[in-house]
């Protein structure tokens, strides 16, 4: 089971809409297959302070851009980009829409990575994944 009751509570709480762990689960293995297929990607995506920060913050939660803006103090653009680029790199999951105002729904989002964690040295890197489905990739770059 990836995520748990109390997150679909939530999820509920907050969106109004029943999600099931199956649904939920589902979800966050297409990110992972996607992660999976190129690590590269999943490296570069996770490159930087903002990208990590971002997953960080949805490792347990979902959110939407707007709620990551706010709470890490950076521009709406700025994490539209990041978020897309973590998205395509299979490193987070697009989650249910939430009604944001009476007239605005907006999409959440959570990490498909439960951990990560690079190592270097002798002038290799190496970066290990443990997925949220409990799987573990290691890549080692030269």
């Amino acid at each position: 089971m990836v995520g748990g009751g109390k997150l679909f509570e939530t999820i509920y709480r907050i969106t109004g809409n029943k999600i099931d762990e199956i649904q939920m689960e589902d979800l966050i293995q297409k990110s992972i297959f996607v992660g999976r297929s190129d690590s590269g990607r999943v490296v570069e995506a996770l490159s930087g302070v903002t990208p990590l920060r971002i997953v960080s913050l949805l490792r347990k939660n979902y959110m939407t851009i707007e709620k990551i803006s706010g709470l890490l103090s950076i521009p709406k653009v700025t994490c539209y980009k990041q978020v897309s680029r973590l998205k395509c790199a299979g490193v987070i999951s697009k989650g249910p829409s939430i009604r944001t105002s009476t007239h605005g729904i907006s999409s959440s989002y959570t990490s498909a990575l439960e951990s990560y964690s690079v190592t270097v040295s002798n002038e290799q890197v190496e970066a290990t994944i443990n997925w949220k489905d409990g799987t573990k990739d290691v890549f080692a770059f030269d």
